[in-house]
C-alpha cells in the first residue's frame, strides 16, 4: 500500500492543484460564485512563492490526493503571529484515508517553525462540518465562534 507524502507544493503541481480547487468550489457551499483558474492560478503562484505563504499537497503515489493552503502574517492586533488556512481540501475518495490527519499536522507544524502563536482554521466551504470539527478538536483545537454566509 502506498503511504501519503505531505510536501510542499511546486509549481508543478498547479494543475492538480486548479483541478482541486474547481471540484471543491463546484462541490461546496462556493458553487454559486464563479471559478477561474487564472484567477485561481496566479493566486496559487503567489502563495507559493510567498515566504509568508503555504501550499502543501498530499501526494499518494504520485497523485495528488489533497492539499491545505494558509499564510501567516502578523496578528491584527499586535505583534505576535497568527496562521490561517485558506482552504483544506481532500478529493472525497481519499477522505477515509490518512491524507487529510498528514496536512493538518504538516500545516501545524509549519505554522510553528513560521513563528505563529496561534493558528486558526474554519470551514467556510461547508463540507463535512462535524467530520471537520471532530478532526481539529483531536489536534487541540478550539471552537471560536462562528461562520457565517450570505448569497447576494
Amino acid at each position: 500500500m502506498t503511504q501519503v507524502l505531505v510536501r510542499e507544493a511546486t509549481f508543478d503541481d498547479l494543475v492538480d492543484l486548479l483541478n482541486m480547487g474547481e471540484e471543491m468550489a463546484r462541490t461546496s457551499n462556493f458553487r454559486h460564485l464563479r471559478f477561474d483558474g487564472r484567477i485561481f492560478g496566479e493566486y496559487l503562484v503567489n502563495l507559493i512563492a510567498s515566504p509568508q505563504g503555504c501550499v502543501l499537497v498530499a501526494d499518494k503515489g504520485g497523485t495528488v490526493v489533497g492539499a491545505m493552503l494558509g499564510a501567516c502574517s502578523q496578528s491584527f492586533i499586535g505583534p505576535d503571529k497568527a496562521a490561517s488556512d485558506m482552504s483544506f481540501f481532500v478529493r472525497p475518495e481519499y477522505r477515509a484515508s490518512r491524507a487529510g490527519i498528514a496536512l493538518l499536522r504538516r500545516f501545524i507544524k509549519w505554522a510553528e517553525d513560521a513563528g505563529a502563536k496561534r493558528i486558526n482554521m474554519g470551514n467556510s466551504a461547508g463540507m463535512d462540518d462535524e467530520r471537520y470539527v471532530k478532526l481539529l478538536s483531536r489536534y487541540g483545537f478550539a471552537r471560536a465562534g462562528s461562520l457565517m454566509y450570505m448569497n447576494v
